[in-house]
């Protein structure tokens, strides 16, 4: 009994390091965003996504990091990641979000 306990501790103590760990780099994708950096920024929220921080809104943060870094591909990537996140989102966000980061490439790339 007292294997099993110390077993179960242990994934309990490995998971909350690893929510501690991207969370961490979550934090940092954005200083890193604020700062202006959008590629390094949609690379570590991608890494954060990775290290198990895996709610639709993290996606989103890394669509609109590439956007910014003018990267549509990864840009677009992240958005369709988004759809099938864990979570509540709604696919009418989705929408709405696709079609203001359209809007914000276009305007970027003065097509707009």
């Amino acid at each position: 009994m007292k294997k099993l306990l110390f077993i179960i501790s242990l994934f309990v103590t490995l998971e909350a390091v690893a929510q501690t760990d991207a969370e961490s780099i979550y934090l940092l994708a954005w200083k890193r965003y604020n700062a202006e950096s959008f590629t390094e920024a949609g690379e570590l929220f991608e890494k954060s996504i990775k290290a198990g921080k895996t709610w639709p809104g993290v996606y989103l943060n890394a669509a609109s990091s590439w956007a910014m870094a003018e990267n549509n591909e990864k840009a677009f990537e992240n958005l369709f990641k988004m759809i099938d996140a864990p979570g509540t989102l709604i696919k009418i966000t989705f929408w709405r979000n696709f079609l203001n980061l359209t809007s914000i490439t276009k305007a970027r790339s003065g097509n707009g």
